[in-house]
């Protein structure tokens, strides 16, 4: 039997030294437990945990026709989105209005930001692609292989990312994104997500 070699994420080893039991998840090797599902699930709903979701694409749209093209692929309306900094849950869509795929739209102050699905990343890729040479003065980048996105979630998230980045990460309202240093590392941060 052949089987493919898995993608990792820059933190699969720590994983593996934290105990973590490594699973195929869309090509990728992904913590799915540590020591127990149910501990864990209860300390993200009373307290926090953090979720490793670098496996998640990342596509930067950038140009002076990059609202035009997003708006075109997109299900959801850009117009709702009034300032810089702030973020869309949408869905790609095909012609006859069928989803492609969902993902988050981040306005930011010189580009878009587009999150997509781990397992549709080569997929979505090409459907922009395909639309791009409708559109000049576009660009885009796939930065899916050279970025890692962390999910930061539960109650006392709020306390820990304040204790990490300051009283204004903290505050950040819903479907905002602002950046900040961490640790010396240049961070894009979103307040959002939706994960079950």
């Amino acid at each position: 039997m052949l089987t493919g070699i898995l993608k990792e994420t820059p933190l699969a080893e720590q994983h593996r030294q934290s105990g973590a039991r490594m699973v195929d998840f869309a090509g990728w090797n992904m913590p799915v437990q540590y020591q127990s599902i149910l501990k864990e699930h209860m300390a993200v709903r009373k307290a926090i945990g953090l979720f490793d979701v670098s496996h998640m694409g990342e596509f930067v749209v950038r140009g002076k026709n990059a609202k035009a093209f997003i708006q075109k692929l997109i299900g959801n309306d850009l117009d709702r989105l009034q300032q810089p900094n702030t973020a869309l849950y949408a869905q790609l869509v095909n012609p006859n209005g069928g989803t492609v795929d969902d993902l988050i739209v981040y306005w930011r102050p010189n580009d878009y930001l587009l999150v997509v699905n781990a397992g549709n990343i080569e997929k979505d890729w090409q459907w922009l692609k395909s639309y791009a040479p409708d559109f000049s003065d576009l660009e885009l980048v796939d930065e899916s292989d050279t970025t890692a996105l962390l999910a930061l979630q539960g109650p006392t998230a709020a306390s820990l990312i304040k204790d990490l980045a300051g009283t204004e990460v903290a505050n950040l309202p819903a479907f905002h994104y602002t950046e900040s240093t961490i640790s010396g590392i240049k961070t894009g941060l979103g307040r959002t997500g939706y994960t079950g």
